[in-house]
């Protein structure tokens, strides 16, 4: 199963690792791509998951996102596209 992450707010190579190295520590995600030209990550997840263990994941991201790169707002939103998650500074 993949999953969009679009993370607006990712200015840079060295964000797009750091994304990349974060999700990959998520137990259930297998495969990371994160471009930041894109301003997204796909990630590949290990077997199809409900909207409420997908939620969990995104905690996970979310709690790493906002130390990793010491944002102190944000805003996420989930529609047809994927997950949008815009950091403020």
């Amino acid at each position: 199963m993949k999953k969009t992450i679009i993370i607006e707010g990712m200015p840079c190579e060295h964000y797009e690792m750091n994304t990349k190295e974060e999700l990959e520590k998520i137990d259930c995600i297998v495969s990371v791509k994160a471009d930041s030209e894109k301003c997204e990550a796909v990630v590949e997840l290990e077997k199809e998951v409900t909207e409420f263990e997908f939620k969990v994941v995104l905690k996970k991201l979310i709690i790493s996102i906002l130390k990793m790169y010491k944002v102190k707002n944000f805003n996420l939103n989930i529609h047809g596209r994927g997950i949008i998650f815009k950091l403020g500074r």
